[in-house]
């Protein structure tokens, strides 16, 4: 028999705020990531096997036909110098196809392959879409080298890349890179994310959408059209 405990509502308030979305499906799985205890299997594909369950091949499969939506943001808060930091990052990204790297960036971006299917998203607040592109997106491509440790040759040959992202975050170490490519560089029709509803929290850096998500047959669609 499973235990049933009760909470205050500030407690369970706390756990909403602490809940990562396509991470965190219930209070349990909030709590089992604070306590740093495994998680329970989850439900990923159509067939409803566990990604416990599936095999070495199957697992990759499943990242291989995700599309990762990569979170640009530039800043905790919602403010213009937030969303034009943000809309500068997203330009440099995709006309070089390079993202330099802070820590938890990088652990992030170690899931992703060569040749994962990714959508770029543009940051900031609502109120800045239309003099910035804030809250779309705005380029599709791939994933053209994985993430690794950056190096002081990397540093050198993309110095622009290195300072701009330094400068938009000044106190954060830059400890990593990987590599896109966008054959068709920016979208010439960014799609809102209401249009494929999703949420981005403070920490969200590379959100995977697989294809037995309802939003997936339109993000794909998009991507298609767009890379």
């Amino acid at each position: 028999m499973v235990p049933v405990i009760r909470i205050s509502d500030e407690v369970y308030k706390r756990l909403q705020a602490e809940a990562r979305p396509f991470l965190d499906r219930t209070p349990d799985d909030v709590l089992r990531r604070i306590l740093g205890l495994d998680p329970k299997p989850a439900l990923e594909d159509a067939s409803e096997k566990a990604v416990g369950e599936l095999e070495g091949e199957e697992v990759q499969d499943l990242e291989s036909s995700s599309v990762f939506i990569v979170v640009n943001a530039a800043g905790s808060v919602p403010d213009d110098q937030n969303a034009l930091n943000a809309n500068r990052l997203v330009q440099r990204r995709v006309t070089s196809g390079v993202d330099i790297l802070a820590y938890r960036r990088f652990v992030s971006a170690r899931r992703l392959r060569k040749g994962s299917m990714i959508v770029m998203h543009q940051g900031g607040a609502r109120s800045f879409r239309e003099k910035y592109g804030a809250g779309q997106l705005v380029a599709a491509g791939t994933v053209k080298e994985e993430a690794r440790e950056i190096t002081e040759e990397d540093r050198d040959r993309y110095r622009e890349d290195y300072e701009l992202t330094r400068e938009c975050f000044p106190d954060v170490p830059l400890v990593g890179i990987i590599l896109y490519e966008f054959p068709k560089g920016m979208a010439s029709e960014p799609l809102a994310k209401e249009t494929v509803p999703y949420y981005v929290r403070r920490g969200d850096n590379f959100i995977r959408i697989g294809p037995a998500d309802k939003r997936y047959a339109r993000l794909l669609e998009w991507w298609r059209r767009n890379s």
